[in-house]
């Protein structure tokens, strides 16, 4: 397939179509609701900047010490007293939310997040005409991302995915393409600020602050000037995290949320670690000098070989022997199926089917090659790292900044929580579709055998759309299995026609498999993992409509723990403390008879095992409310309990 130049006009032109696309597309699929844990916690974070211009969150606790009222990501266990209830999500996304919360209300956070993905759609066409200049190429990058990413998803919601990624991948955008760009300094000293900040929206995005750099002083070796104001730039907003952290979290570590552990951690964390990284740095240092003395090359030995030697001498060390195995499962986790979590795993809100696969909401969570086939094809572009392309370097450097990153960030990942794939591999994921489709790209040829693979793709879709999965049913976990198939056909396929150029069979079976599979992702993404979030999110919304109806101005309203956080959008327009059940229940009586003497409170029953239930109201008179079968029931403080 050929890609032809478009005009400036013409490109700048197919630009805002584009964008317009993505918010339109957007703004028509927007449901308000809260979907999880983790978007309450930002949510109150965002409120918490918007109207008080602090990281402290007011949800009663000062006043009634009472456990049901603490949210996860707003407590440090050990300095509750000294702390009280502070903010522990990173803090940037507070900072660039609270003006959208602050004018738009809720729906200007869901604004935000679409303005950034629509922002992320041009990014992608930007990246597309560095790899291969013409616009099929690029509208093409930007349909694959729009509707195969696994990202549109998250631009419907709250939490800081789509934020994060966009950050990321303008962060790519600004760094200079090639020799000879104007104002490159300025333009690199960009991108390290945009990978700072988007640090402080994701933890996680600390891997692009040593993995950019290294990539850049690997494969862009005439642009290595540049890395120094990149990272004086990037060393401001990590600065300014630092600072944050130590006055709402009292320690002066960026890489924190406070709680298990003042810093960032590995997921299977060793007290033996600090050490091994130590013996490892040793290692490295000793192995440079020795192939600083006998290798001309020193940099691509260092970047390839030295992780290797110094990885089998730490295997024999037993921390590094469970890291190693832990490491793996994660990998074969997130890129591969659920079933492979590492045992003992902590598991937030999810069952597991017999296969031993994770579901979340009745729903098997997919691994990227079950969630995104299509992706396996940028193993290919490991050959840009061994001399192929080197009159264009950019290549390359993508492609070590997308592998390697894909090594090591299950690394610091955990299971991800409620999700229907993987959320943690989001701002990679465009790296990876790029590349993906430049590895693709010779291989599109003949409208017939293109036309055959949509088909197939969209056929071989269809069992997981109809049955997305189910605890009881232990085959329900097989129809994820088929993108796993798809994805091994089309790397075989795919190999093969790199290995026979002249073979127009090869190309034309590795092309129609990469359209196969790409047509599954995109499918399985709006039939699966977008269709299933909205109808969380228009539930979650129903909720908070009916008990804005019902929960007035001063009032602590008790909830199960997964209703908890669909509530909290009520604390945006009213006094209104929100308590959990299901954990630390054992106060939440006295906690009752504690808040009537300060306001009216009211207990969602729905979900509250009778037990407890009884126990709340304590032989006290209750004014119930049946709303869409929601039952609400205030406790009325007249009366011996």
């Amino acid at each position: 397939m050929t890609s032809e130049p478009a005009s400036p006009g013409r490109a700048r032109l197919l630009d805002l179509a584009w964008v317009g696309a993505a918010l339109l597309l957007g703004g028509l699929l927007l449901r308000p609701g809260v979907f999880s844990v983790d978007e309450s916690h930002y949510l109150l974070a965002a409120q918490a900047m918007a109207e008080r211009g602090s990281f402290e969150i007011d949800n009663g606790y000062s006043e009634l010490r009472a456990d049901p009222l603490l949210y996860f990501y707003t407590v440090i266990p050990a300095r509750l007293a000294e702390r009280g209830t502070v903010s522990t999500v990173p803090p940037y996304h507070a900072l660039l939310s609270a003006p959208f919360l602050l004018v738009f209300g809720l729906r200007g956070l869901f604004w935000l997040n679409l303005l950034a993905f629509a922002g992320s759609v041009l990014a992608v066409r930007m990246l597309a005409r560095r790899l291969r200049p013409g616009e099929a190429f690029a509208s093409l990058a930007a349909g694959a991302y729009l509707f195969a990413s696994m990202s549109f998803e998250y631009a419907l919601g709250l939490w800081p995915h789509a934020l994060s990624q966009a950050l990321t991948l303008w962060a790519l955008v600004a760094w200079p393409s090639a020799e000879g760009v104007p104002r490159a300094s300025v333009r690199a000293a960009l991108s390290g600020l945009l990978v700072g900040v988007a640090t402080g929206v994701r933890l996680q995005n600390v891997l692009w602050l040593a993995l950019l750099p290294a990539a850049a002083a690997v494969f862009l070796r005439r642009q290595r000037r540049l890395l120094w104001p990149w990272l004086g730039a990037a060393a401001l907003p990590v600065l300014g995290m630092a600072a944050i952290n130590q006055a709402r979290l009292g320690v002066f570590n960026p890489f924190t949320y406070g709680g298990a552990a003042e810093s960032a951690r590995f997921s299977l964390a060793e007290p033996s670690l600090p050490l091994t990284s130590f013996v490892a740095l040793l290692l490295l240092v000793v192995l440079s000098l020795m192939l600083w003395r006998f290798r001309r090359r020193p940099i691509e030995m260092l970047a390839f070989g030295l992780p290797l030697l110094s990885g089998a001498v730490l295997l024999l060390w037993p921390p590094v022997q469970r890291l190693m195995a832990n490491w793996i499962g994660m990998i074969l986790f997130h890129f591969v199926d659920s079933s492979f979590l590492p045992a003992g795993t902590p598991l937030w809100g999810a069952a597991r089917n017999e296969w031993g696969q994770v579901l979340y909401g009745g729903v098997v969570k997919k691994g990227l090659l079950e969630a995104a086939p299509y992706l396996v094809a940028v193993l290919l572009s490991v050959r840009y790292l061994f001399g192929r392309g080197r009159e264009n370097p950019y290549p390359a450097f993508l492609a070590a900044l997308a592998l390697a990153g894909g090594i090591s960030l299950p690394l610091v990942l955990s299971s991800g929580g409620f999700c229907f794939n993987p959320r943690y591999l989001l701002e990679l994921a465009p790296l990876w579709l790029l590349l993906a489709l430049d590895a693709a790209w010779p291989n599109l040829r003949g409208r017939l055998a293109l036309l055959l693979g949509v088909v197939v793709g969209g056929a071989l879709s269809l069992p997981l759309i109809d049955h997305a999965g189910s605890v009881d049913e232990p085959a329900s976990g097989a129809p994820v299995l088929i993108g796993l198939a798809l994805a091994l056909l089309l790397l075989g396929t795919a190999v093969w026609a790199a290995r026979a150029p002249a073979s127009a069979r090869s190309h034309k079976l590795a092309g129609a498999l990469f359209v196969a599979a790409l047509g599954y992702s995109a499918l399985v993404q709006w039939g699966v993992d977008v269709e299933r979030g909205r109808t969380v999110r228009d539930v979650a919304a129903k909720i908070q409509d009916e008990a804005r109806a019902i929960i007035p101005d001063r009032s602590l309203v008790l909830a199960w723990e997964g209703r908890k956080d669909v509530l909290t959008p009520l604390k945006l327009d009213r006094d209104v403390w929100i308590g959990g059940l299901g954990g630390s229940d054992e106060d939440a009586p006295a906690l009752v008879e504690r808040a009537l003497a300060l306001r009216r409170v009211f207990v969602l029953e729905n979900g509250v095992p009778d037990e407890l239930r009884v126990r709340l109201i304590g032989g006290r008179q209750t004014r119930r409310e049946v709303r869409r079968g929601l039952v609400f029931a205030e406790v009325l403080a007249g009366g011996e309990p």
